[in-house]
């Protein structure tokens, strides 16, 4: 049998992967009025592309221990344009400068499962692309 092992230049591309991973579970967005918040995760029954992300997250981290580098770097891209599919949309939903687009976005924060999403999908694209540069080698 053999074992898998991990080589120092892939602690980040887990570590972003990883990242990926938990932004699912974080509160993606926060709507606060009046003393009452209410958080948006990626897992609510609302929302639909929760189970792609956690999907597309455990196959870049399962790419990234097989070492198989372009791969985990297609699969955080996917999760990229996810990412910005779901930005996309908020924006078209706030657009105008009707009252109601400029109140809600206003109430409206990001939370950490946002950033989380953006700066995983980023850092594992970057550290795959240096790992297999270096493999090129």
């Amino acid at each position: 049998m053999e074992h898998i092992t991990i080589k120092k230049d892939n602690y980040v591309s887990i570590a972003g992967a990883t990242m990926m991973l938990l932004s699912v579970f974080m509160p993606f967005l926060t709507i606060s009025f009046l003393g009452m918040s209410q958080s948006v995760t990626l897992m609510d029954k609302s929302v639909e592309v929760g189970p792609v992300i956690l999907l597309v997250s455990i196959m870049a981290i399962i790419f990234i221990f097989i070492q198989q580098d372009v791969l985990s770097i297609i699969a955080s891209g996917i999760n990229l344009i996810i990412f910005f599919a779901i930005q996309s949309e908020i924006s078209k939903q706030l657009a105008g400068n009707s009252y109601e687009a400029k109140l809600a976005s206003s109430l409206m924060q990001k939370g950490i499962g946002y950033y989380m999403l953006l700066i995983g999908a980023i850092v594992t694209i970057i550290a795959e692309v240096y790992c297999y540069n270096k493999k090129k080698k």
